[in-house]
């Protein structure tokens, strides 16, 4: 399983401006193993990988409020390269 530390350790390794699937392509990339295991945790949800990513998103919402980062909504490709909308991440000015 990603732990919201190990999302925060990708999110401090970013430059920002970044969105929410930026984090998700890097933690997947760099936690494979969790990575797997929390989807096959999700077999029984009709659509697992949107289960696990909405998760994801949730908490690098919360780590990111708390490093003072400001969200404003963006769509961008998600895993599957289909536009989504998702949070863009930068510090205030």
């Amino acid at each position: 399983m990603i732990t919201k530390n190990m999302l925060s350790g990708v999110i401090e390794s970013m430059n920002p401006p970044f969105d929410s699937h930026d984090v998700i392509r890097k933690a997947i990339h760099k936690f494979q193993k969790e990575y797997v295991a929390q989807l096959y945790a999700a077999i029984d949800h009709d659509f697992p990988f949107q289960y696990v990513h909405s998760a994801f998103g949730r908490d690098i919402a919360e780590i990111c409020e708390k490093h003072g980062y400001v969200g404003t909504e963006a769509d961008t490709p998600d895993l599957f390269g289909q536009s989504s909308t998702c949070t863009r991440w930068a510090k205030p000015a």
